[in-house]
């Protein structure tokens, strides 16, 4: 008897999968742990005052001296299909973190984002999912009560106010630095 539990003891530690401390699935090492997502998980995420959303996930599952890098893909709806894809980025072994700009969202839209690692040798996790809708601030008001606007024109060039509040008929540089214009913000009425 102790000679057999002697045995099945060697067996087991000299076994790739338990040699390293881990299991495995499939053959010697296949198994990629998923990442643990840890912001944003909530169901609502309220974007007021805030230009960016960072999307964090441990870096403690799995292998760092084995992991190539992190895939993040962030789609609109609940689906993980390529229609529905809105951002696809691969990020280096050694980050753990994503930030989009927020104007890529829209008001209680629901976004799906996802992450995995990869290995090197292209042996890749799960993904690991969570799903959220948005709330997106209102229209900035000017001073005057009229609402402002960001202007995109024909060409594709855009016209805003970074900081305080648009007044009515302010002259507003562009983003490109040429002649500044003039917008006429409309009002509620």
């Amino acid at each position: 008897m102790r000679s057999l539990c002697f045995f099945l003891c060697i067996l087991l530690l000299t076994t790739p999968a338990f040699g390293r401390g881990g299991v495995a699935i499939g053959r010697d090492g296949d198994y990629v742990p998923p990442p643990r997502l840890v912001s944003p998980i909530l169901s609502e995420v309220d974007l007021r005052g805030k230009d960016t959303l960072v999307f964090e996930w441990s870096p403690h599952e799995g292998d760092p001296l084995q992991r190539d890098h992190y895939d993040f893909r962030l789609y609109k709806g609940y689906s993980l299909i390529e229609s529905a894809l809105i951002c696809k980025e691969r990020i280096p072994a050694n980050a753990c973190t994503y930030t989009v700009k927020t104007d890529l969202f829209q008001d209680q839209e629901v976004y799906t984002w996802s992450v995995r690692q990869v290995y090197t040798g292209s042996r890749k996790s799960t993904r690991s999912t969570s799903s959220f809708r948005v709330t997106v601030p209102p229209a900035p008001q000017a001073s005057d009560g009229t609402r402002a606007f960001l202007i995109l024109t024909p060409g594709g060039q855009s016209a805003r106010k970074e900081h305080g509040l648009f007044q009515k008929n302010e002259m507003i540089p562009r983003e490109d630095g040429s002649e500044p214009i003039v917008i006429p913000v409309p009002s509620d009425e």
